[in-house]
């Protein structure tokens, strides 16, 4: 598999894709069991991906990233870290930063992005999990009438609690930096909370939700244990404009992928 050549788009016009790939271990699995359908999956992924100028990715571990470097053309890149959010950019940055958050894998990357004539603030991350999806798993398989099971339960949601608040920490750390960008704004990423939770609510404020914009359906977005959930989003403040929005189930990760073409208005 070659990587494909590409054309950037004009300056106003961004293609931009976002998803938690979960470490593409489900294509990693299938190239032992099955690996003309773990290419088939790899070649599709690469596919979509190259549809885009910038890719906003979260669980990049190694073995992931060095499958996208190999098969992708994507010259700029921002990771925090190893395992970390994930930036890939067919325009170039002409500066770029990271917010720690309490681990690697939870974190904000960001770049300053040379459109042809523009410039735009990416912000790529991947807010702290609830960690209650394989509790929920086990729970689906257990009596509701032991008291065992119960006690699970409330633990599950004191859990919940617990990292609902730091996830309010880091979305705090995001916003002040969104607040203080001398540049258009995008936000996209796995925010590992609905749309009326709080991290929610600080993250979209005076921003656009292209789903809202211009999706369709449910939208959900997380394929695990607790489907129907949209916890993943692109957020684009009000110097742009939707054009389009799709969400795509690649069955590559417990994520779908989100894609939009958003047009920057110079004259905002």
């Amino acid at each position: 598999m070659n990587k494909p050549t590409y054309s950037l788009n004009s300056s106003s016009g961004i293609n931009l894709t976002s998803q938690n790939l979960y470490g593409l271990k489900i294509i990693k699995n299938l190239f032992h069991s099955h690996p003309k359908k773990a290419a088939y999956k790899l070649r599709k992924l690469v596919r979509d991906f190259d549809q885009s100028d910038i890719l906003c990715l979260q669980e990049v571990n190694p073995y992931s990233l060095q499958l996208l470097t190999r098969y992708l053309n994507f010259p700029y890149k921002h990771q925090y870290g190893t395992q970390g959010a994930l930036l890939l950019s067919k325009y170039g940055f002409i500066d770029k930063g990271s917010i720690p958050f309490s681990n690697q894998t939870n974190s904000c990357v960001w770049a300053d992005i040379q459109l042809k004539e523009d410039t735009i603030r990416m912000f790529c991350l991947h807010l702290q999990s609830n960690r209650v999806s394989k509790t929920a798993e086990e729970i689906q398989e257990e009596d509701l009438s032991e008291s065992g099971t119960w006690r699970r339960i409330l633990s599950m949601f004191r859990s919940y609690k617990d990292y609902s608040q730091y996830r309010a920490e880091e979305v705090e750390k995001v916003r002040k930096a969104v607040n203080s960008s001398p540049n258009p704004v995008i936000i996209a990423g796995d925010f590992n909370d609905q749309p009326l939770s709080y991290a929610y609510h600080i993250l979209s404020k005076n921003m656009q939700d292209v789903f809202i914009e211009k999706g369709l359906g449910p939208g959900s977005t997380y394929r695990g244990a607790m489907p129907f959930l949209r916890i993943d989003y692109i957020l684009a403040d009000t110097n742009f404009s939707v054009q389009t929005m799709q969400l795509i189930q690649n069955n590559i990760s417990d994520h779908n992928m989100i894609q939009t073409q958003l047009s920057l208005d110079t004259n905002h």
